[in-house]
């Protein structure tokens, strides 16, 4: 069936669609499309780069190409997937008769490395439970800070139907306090503490605190250790948590929480429930 397309902005285009002329297009243009917020957020920010991390042809609609897009500055990483088809690009396809937009293939087809279902991120569940369940967080993240230990208690009930992994996704711009508190976390647990995670999702801690010392004495505080400074600066804690971080680029995670059930990117986040819980 013909799908009829509404375009809610498109702009006609004289060049083929080449990585580096969609590229160029968009660095001499973010100052004037304002097509989405991206644009408004980073055309004030002159060392934004700008690359196609993905592309893909769609079945539907036919002579329909996606573009995924990266926006990235030393402070923030965003994502915009357009369409291009004969000189035309947009950056939504409506569907009309369906009455709603296209889903975003790229999203649609984006599944969990299952290389990346290792013991040090497992943090509950039977390794033979029969779903997988990621989550991406900040421990400062409002959402986070509800729904992480929502989700992990009521996992924690069914351990054979669950298994949980978990990576670490500070939120730089906005929670400077995050990385050095997450590094508390990691240096403990090289150590040996077994049971500060949950406490992260707690700990009264300003956003936006710069002074390591009361990070880490906060940290202390809530789980009775004493990590210092030096902890959290070793190589191998830095490490683990840029590990993370490669882990969540990899799977394109730019908010908190992003979760992923059975591979698949889940963006309601509740999926899980509609799991039959057969067995404890």
């Amino acid at each position: 069936m013909f799908i009829r397309l509404f375009l809610i902005y498109c702009l006609h285009l004289n060049v083929l669609f080449a990585d580096d002329k969609l590229v160029g297009f968009l660095k001499e243009n973010v100052r004037n499309l304002n097509l989405t917020t991206l644009f408004e957020d980073y055309s004030q920010d002159p060392d934004i780069d700008i690359s196609v991390v993905k592309r893909m042809k769609l079945e539907k609609p036919k002579g329909w190409s996606a573009y995924l897009i990266e926006y990235k500055s030393t402070q923030k990483r965003e994502y915009e997937t357009f369409y291009i088809n004969k000189g035309v690009l947009t950056n939504r396809l409506f569907d009309i008769e369906a009455g709603k937009e296209i889903d975003n293939p790229i999203e649609n087809t984006l599944r969990f490395n299952p290389k990346y279902y290792d013991d040090e991120h497992l943090i509950s569940g039977d390794r033979d439970a029969k779903h997988r369940f990621v989550i991406f967080s900040d421990p400062l993240c409002t959402s986070c800070r509800k729904y992480v230990p929502e989700v992990v208690s009521y996992m924690k009930k069914y351990p054979k139907i669950f298994r949980v992994y978990h990576y670490y996704f500070p939120l730089y711009a906005m929670h400077s306090a995050s990385a050095p508190l997450i590094k508390s976390a990691i240096a403990a647990k090289m150590k040996g503490e077994k049971n500060v995670f949950s406490s992260l999702y707690k700990i009264d801690l300003e956003v936006n605190e710069l002074d390591l010392i009361k990070i880490t004495n906060t940290f202390n505080a809530a789980n009775g250790t004493k990590i210092g400074i030096f902890d959290i600066l070793d190589p191998k804690v830095q490490k683990h948590l840029k590990h993370d971080q490669h882990v969540a680029e990899e799977h394109l995670v730019v908010t908190t929480p992003t979760v992923f059930l059975d591979g698949k990117k889940d963006p309601t986040k509740t999926l899980y429930k509609s799991i039959k819980l057969t067995a404890k």
